[in-house]
């Protein structure tokens, strides 16, 4: 059986040469042939090769692995998450600080730096390695100067916690949660050390946050513990964009610091499927953002805000 499935890699692997002329296709044709070349070839074995690829988007140049499914959606469809990006991108002006928890390969990190430039600040906070590696390289790709990246965790409290790193095929849900890295057939790899976000930003940085992201695959609760002693430090327009996972903590507990000062969370659109990606335009009319009343049944992506998006 393993030398079968060999065998077949083998036989796979001639088809990289043509993966640039596929991602074309499906990145630049009209909808409707785009969207028949992605179900025809793209949906099965092609996007599941390592293909190492470097592309320009609408924010700047991008490195990754077109196996990787944040990568692959870059690279076949020009960005990730679309929605959260935009009402990122929206919100961030020249010389504001952007603060990326859980930072990932970088999208997110790019895209701030060009939004706030040089006269502004991101810090970019990655527990993985892995993702760590193509962080900087997509930095330095981009030879972005207003970028400070830590390969820490952010947590309640400073302590050394167990790291569990995502499947090739999906790095971005690397976790410190256990119970969350067994649901994600995560593998234990190693220890990171973590620091509350009280201490591993500076007064500076906190006192001109304007938006903060945080999207720690179950964390979340630790996070907020750790940011909730300077929560008050920070500007009246600061928002924050929070990835909710109800099954790991108690998400009216999460809400509560915010709550108390004004805070209202309103529910942010985000599908990870393939055909919403193909169909997205920043041309259509978005609908205003509900607002979370209650508790969510699973997964969401929420923007913490004072006034009304």
């Amino acid at each position: 059986m393993e030398t079968r499935k060999i065998r077949a890699t083998q036989f796979l692997s001639r088809f990289i040469p043509f993966v640039p002329l596929v991602r074309a296709l499906v990145r630049y044709l009209p909808p409707v042939p785009r969207t028949a070349i992605w179900n025809r070839l793209c949906g099965g074995k092609l996007v599941r090769l390592h293909h190492h690829f470097t592309v320009r988007t609408e924010y700047g140049l991008f490195s990754g692995d077109s196996y990787d499914m944040l990568s692959q959606f870059v690279y076949y469809f020009g960005g990730w998450e679309p929605e959260v990006s935009e009402l990122i991108s929206e919100r961030l002006r020249p010389g504001q600080t952007f603060v990326d928890v859980g930072a990932n390969t970088g999208w997110y990190t790019v895209l701030a730096a060009k939004k706030v430039g040089p006269s502004g600040r991101v810090v970019a906070i990655e527990a993985s390695p892995v993702n760590f590696l193509w962080l900087k390289k997509n930095i330095a790709k981009n030879a972005l100067g207003n970028a400070r990246l830590m390969n820490e965790a952010a947590w309640s409290d400073e302590a050394d916690l167990s790291l569990f790193q995502g499947p090739d095929s999906e790095s971005g849900v690397s976790t410190v949660v256990p119970s969350f890295a067994e649901r994600k057939s995560c593998e234990m790899s190693g220890t990171i050390h973590a620091r509350p976000l009280a201490a591993l930003l500076s007064p500076d940085e906190i006192a001109t946050l304007r938006v903060l992201k945080i999207d720690v695959e179950g964390a979340e609760l630790e996070v907020i513990r750790g940011l909730e002693p300077v929560l008050d430090s920070t500007s009246d327009d600061m928002e924050v964009f929070l990835e909710l996972n109800p099954g790991e903590y108690d998400v009216e507990e999460l809400l509560r610091p915010f709550r108390e000062r004004g805070f209202r969370a309103w529910i942010i659109p985000n599908e990870y499927l393939p055909s919403h990606y193909l169909s997205y335009s920043k041309l259509d009319h978005r609908e205003p953002l509900e607002e979370l009343l209650g508790i969510p049944d699973g997964q969401i992506d929420v923007l913490l805000s004072r006034t009304r998006p």
